[in-house]
Formats: C-alpha cells, sequence, structure tokens
C-alpha cells in the first residue's frame, strides 16, 4: 500500500513539474529578452530593515538591564527585611529572582546580607551577572541553609539614653 502511495505522489511531482515548465516558458523568454534570469535578491539588508533590527536590539538590549536591576532591588529589599526581622525569611520565588539567585539567596550569612544592604543596586546587580564582586560576598551560587547569626544591633539612641546637647556646644552659642 505504501508503495502504491509513493508511486502516485511521484507521479504527481512529475505532472506539477511539467505543468510549471509549460507556464514558466514565457516568463523565462522574456527574462531572457531584457538582461538574463532574475537573480537573488541583494545580499545585504535595505537601510529600512538595518534601522528597525538596530532598535529591536536597543530594546532587548533595555529590557535586560531593566530585569537585573529589578532582581537586584528584590534581593537588597529580602537582604533589609532578613536584617530587620533578625532571622532568614523565605526567599522570594523565581517569578521575582531567577531560580540560580533564589538558591544562593538561602544560603546566605547575617553578614552577607549586612553587606547586600549596604551596596548599591548596580553593584548587587553586576555581582548577580557575574561581572563584578562585592568584597565579602560569595558568587552566585547554589548555597546550603546555615544557621543564622544574630546581628545584635546596638541603637545609638533610645529612650533610656540621655540625648546629648547638641546645640550648646556649638560654635557661637553663648
Amino acid at each position: 500500500m505504501r508503495s502504491i502511495l509513493a508511486a502516485i505522489g511521484a507521479a504527481l511531482r512529475g505532472a506539477f513539474a511539467v505543468i510549471r515548465d509549460v507556464v514558466m516558458l514565457p516568463v523565462d523568454l522574456l527574462s531572457s529578452m531584457f538582461g538574463g534570469p532574475l537573480g537573488p535578491p541583494p545580499a545585504g539588508d535595505s537601510p529600512l530593515v538595518a534601522e528597525l533590527k538596530a532598535k529591536t536590539r536597543a530594546a532587548q538590549g533595555e529590557a535586560i538591564p531593566r530585569a537585573a536591576e529589578a532582581m537586584a532591588k528584590v534581593v537588597s529589599n529580602w537582604s533589609m527585611d532578613c536584617i530587620i526581622d533578625d532571622r532568614r525569611l523565605p526567599v522570594p520565588t523565581p517569578p521575582r529572582v531567577s531560580r540560580d539567585v533564589a538558591n544562593w539567596l538561602q544560603g546566605l550569612t547575617s553578614d552577607e546580607c549586612v553587606l547586600i544592604a549596604k551596596a548599591q543596586i548596580n553593584a548587587i546587580s553586576a555581582h548577580i551577572a557575574g561581572t563584578a564582586h562585592i568584597d565579602g560576598l560569595r558568587a552566585v551560587q547554589r548555597l546550603e541553609a546555615e544557621p543564622w547569626e544574630s546581628l545584635a544591633i546596638v541603637p545609638s539612641w533610645g529612650p533610656t539614653l540621655e540625648p546629648q546637647p547638641v546645640i550648646a556646644s556649638a560654635p557661637g552659642v553663648r
């Protein structure tokens, strides 16, 4: 059965090839009278296509840094929240951060969270991308969760502390 269908298909392809040659005969005659057969289009892009490609590349290039900056902001906010709560909070999920970053965040120590909180957003973004390094912070990789060490932050001022007279000791005050 298969060979019968293959034979019918070959016969139809041959018949359509003959019909195509007959239909294209006047076109081939006219093209030979006016300078030969038409070749393929030119190899390069037209200026309009090149301009559109450049705009598309620029838009895609801007989208990547914006996504990296948004992820760096999420990481920075998560680090600050962990410091404020003095414990490791649940890691943001992959729509907000990549899976690699989520696996990295789960193993950061309290000191590393402080480093992230102190860093600029562009430095965090570059550290995540691997193009720069924040001193004291491990590279983005899968880290095993370690026990959170309490930061024991002592406030520099509190309601029980005596405020220092600032204006009385200022120069020019009598």
